[in-house]
C-alpha cells in the first residue's frame, strides 16, 4: 500500500524539514511512495568488492525500495536550464569526504579521491526528483580505500590517451603525420595493456585493439567525456518546460 496525504507539503521538525512533493515538486507525489516519508530509514548505496558505488544497481534499489514501479519522472528534455532537466549526479558524495585535506597521510595520493570522484565515469545523469530522491534516502558513500581508486585513476587517463590517439589516427588527413600518430597509438596500447587499464574500470573488450577504428567508436564515451544516461532507465513524463518545477 502506499502513504497517501492531501497535503503536497508537509514539515518535518526533525528529518526532511520542508520538502515539496508532487508531480512537479521536489519529490515524488506521497501518493506513490511505498513508505511514510517520515518514518523511512536511509539505505546503503550498492557497491562492488573495492566499495565503488553501482549508480545503476542503486538507482533501482532506491525506486523498488521507496516509490512506485509505474510513476512516471517528470523532465524536460527541451530545455538545459529547466528545474526538471535531468542533471547530473555525483555517485560519491558528498565532495566534501574525498576533499585533499582528509589524506594528507597519503602523500603524493592526496588527490586521487577527489579525482576519482570527479571523473565522468562517477557521474549519472537522473530525472531530478529521482536525483533529489537519492540524497534524502541513502546513506553518503563511505570512500574506497585509495590504492584502488588511483589504480583507476591511472587505467582511466590511459584509456582518454588511447582513445584521443585512435581518434586522431581514424580522422588523420595528412599522411606525413602517419606513422608519428601509428607510433603513439601503439604506445597508449601498451600502457593501456600493461597497466591493465580494463581491468581497473571493470570494462571487457573483446574486439582488436590494432585496429583504431574499432577502439574509436568503443571508447567514444569516454573520448568525448560522456556520463551514463539512466534517466532512460526508469519511465518517464515531459511536462511543460513553462512549469516551475
Amino acid at each position: 500500500m502506499f502513504f497517501v496525504a492531501n497535503s503536497m507539503t508537509i514539515r518535518y521538525d526533525t528529518y526532511m524539514h520542508s520538502r515539496q512533493f508532487g508531480p512537479e515538486g521536489h519529490l515524488p507525489p506521497l501518493d506513490v511512495w511505498k513508505i511514510n516519508p517520515r518514518h523511512l530509514r536511509r539505505i546503503a548505496p550498492v557497491t562492488d568488492d573495492r566499495g565503488f558505488v553501482l549508480a545503476r544497481q542503486t538507482a533501482e534499489k532506491v525506486v523498488e525500495r521507496f516509490i512506485d514501479d509505474s510513476y512516471e519522472w517528470p523532465v524536460v528534455t527541451t530545455r538545459s536550464n529547466h528545474p526538471a532537466t535531468p542533471n547530473r549526479h555525483h555517485v560519491h558524495w558528498p565532495r566534501d569526504a574525498y576533499d585533499p585535506a582528509h589524506f594528507e597521510h597519503a602523500g603524493a595520493l592526496a588527490h586521487i579521491p577527489l579525482v576519482f570522484r570527479e571523473l565522468r565515469t562517477q557521474m549519472v545523469i537522473l530525472p531530478p526528483q529521482l536525483h533529489h530522491l537519492h540524497h534524502e534516502v541513502t546513506h553518503e558513500t563511505t570512500v574506497p580505500r585509495i590504492e584502488p581508486m588511483e589504480r583507476y585513476v591511472r587505467g582511466y587517463r590511459a584509456l582518454t590517451r588511447l582513445a584521443r590517439d585512435a581518434e586522431r589516427l581514424v580522422e588523420i588527413t595528412d599522411r606525413h603525420d602517419e606513422a608519428r600518430l601509428r607510433r603513439a597509438y601503439r604506445k597508449s596500447t601498451r600502457a593501456v595493456v600493461g597497466m591493465h587499464a580494463l581491468e581497473a574500470l571493470r570494462l571487457e573488450y573483446t574486439g582488436d585493439l590494432d585496429s583504431a577504428t574499432d577502439v574509436a567508436r568503443w571508447l567514444q564515451p569516454i573520448m568525448h567525456y560522456q556520463m551514463t544516461d539512466l534517466t532512460t532507465h526508469f519511465p518517464t513524463r515531459e511536462i511543460d518546460s513553462r512549469t516551475a518545477a
